[in-house]
């Protein structure tokens, strides 16, 4: 038979494991938490370089070449280019050509001189800039 004070003992003991083990846990969830947010923060950093980097990167292409620069800005905005100059044909229910395929030409031709005319303007402007 046991006495009542090794009963007590006996529940402080397991009390202490308990407490112990709630402890070890929760300094582990807590490691954890910092550990995934050390590593988001170092992941978000890599980006914010990367991006620098990147536009670091176009800035000097812009200083060295310029007319590269904007060539590769017009290839990647020449659908929209396009779609642009042909606009005020969009309208045409019926053209009549009275010069055959050389009217048809200048007509076309006419309607893509305003983007010859842009190109133009983007390196008046970007050649204004002393980089």
């Amino acid at each position: 038979m046991r006495c009542g004070r090794c009963r007590s003992r006996a529940r402080a003991g397991r009390s202490g494991a308990r407490a112990e083990s709630t402890r070890a846990i929760g300094e582990a969830e807590a490691a954890a938490t910092q550990a995934k947010g050390l590593a988001e923060g170092e992941a978000v950093r890599a980006k914010g370089l990367a991006e620098a980097e990147a536009i670091q990167a176009r800035a000097h292409a812009l200083a060295e070449n310029q007319d590269a620069v904007i060539g590769q800005q017009l290839a990647e905005n020449w659908p929209a280019i396009v779609e642009a100059a042909a606009k005020p044909f969009g309208s045409i229910d019926q053209m009549i050509v009275l010069n055959g395929a050389q009217g048809l030409s200048e007509a076309l031709a006419q309607a893509l001189s305003s983007g010859v005319a842009g190109l133009q303007m983007a390196r008046s402007l970007f050649g204004a800039y002393n980089f």
